[in-house]
């Protein structure tokens, strides 16, 4: 046995693994459509994503947010 993280196998796995949850409405045909569209999409926004994001830090002093932290 092998043990690989997470993070090196990618997306790909966990979303073939969600397609196979999705209920008996979904065709093949649908499935198909699906794995087309996030094979087209999912790597050039992850990449966007990783390129323009940043991180934004909000400090709020609220009572209700404090007892969160």
């Amino acid at each position: 046995m092998i043990y690989m993280e997470p993070q090196s196998l990618g997306w790909r796995p966990l979303f073939k693994s969600w397609l196979h949850t999705l209920p008996l409405t979904f065709c093949e045909e649908h499935k198909r459509i699906l794995s087309d569209m996030f094979e087209r999409f999912v790597d050039p926004c992850l990449a966007l994503v990783r390129k323009r994001a940043k991180v934004v830090h909000l400090l709020r002093y609220d009572t209700e947010y404090l007892t969160y932290a």
